[in-house]
């Protein structure tokens, strides 16, 4: 999460490769980046920035990024 002193632009920052905007108040956005960080904060800093709050992915994220992104992949339905 990141609040500024400029509201920024969810398309502006939707722009960025591997950027998804999870929600957008004025000043504050939430994102989900799942490349390099270094283009966002580029566009982060030049809206000011009050504060960044970053987190890495918990467990569970990071188990259901690894099956989504396969491809072909396809869910087993064990009985």
């Amino acid at each position: 999460m990141c609040s500024s002193d400029l509201p920024v632009g969810q398309a502006e920052l939707s722009a960025v490769n591997g950027v998804t905007v999870t929600a957008c108040d004025g000043p504050r956005v939430t994102l989900e980046v799942t490349r390099p960080i270094a283009p966002v904060l580029k566009v982060i800093a030049s809206h000011n920035p009050v504060d960044l709050i970053s987190r890495p992915p918990g467990l569970d994220e990071l188990f259901l990024s690894f099956y989504r992104d396969s491809p072909g992949a396809e869910v087993s339905r064990a009985r």
